[in-house]
């Protein structure tokens, strides 16, 4: 409930509103229903999706004889296996 109350009393570009319903405002009230996405709700899945990635590199590197040239950094167009990060970006 608090976080509710901060999230929709903070007007600033850490949330995204989106019509929950209709795009026609409510006959009684005459306002917009609308459904609060946070930022929290974007960036939490994304950090879980790059970890999965990068632990799909680790494991396709470690595999590999040579896996000390294979730095996640430096090296930009390696195609490897991605089972982890496909599970969890489809679910």
């Amino acid at each position: 409930e608090v976080m509710v109350k901060v999230a929709t009393n903070l007007d600033g570009p850490i949330k995204i509103l989106l019509p929950r319903d209709s795009i026609e405002p409510n006959p009684e009230t005459g306002k917009l229903s609308l459904s609060l996405l946070g930022l929290g709700d974007i960036v939490i899945p994304g950090f879980f999706l790059a970890l999965m990635l990068r632990f799909d590199f680790h494991l396709w590197s470690s595999i590999k004889d040579n896996a000390s040239k294979y730095d996640p950094i430096t090296v930009e167009h390696v195609s490897f296996p991605k089972p982890y990060f496909h599970s969890t970006l489809v679910g």
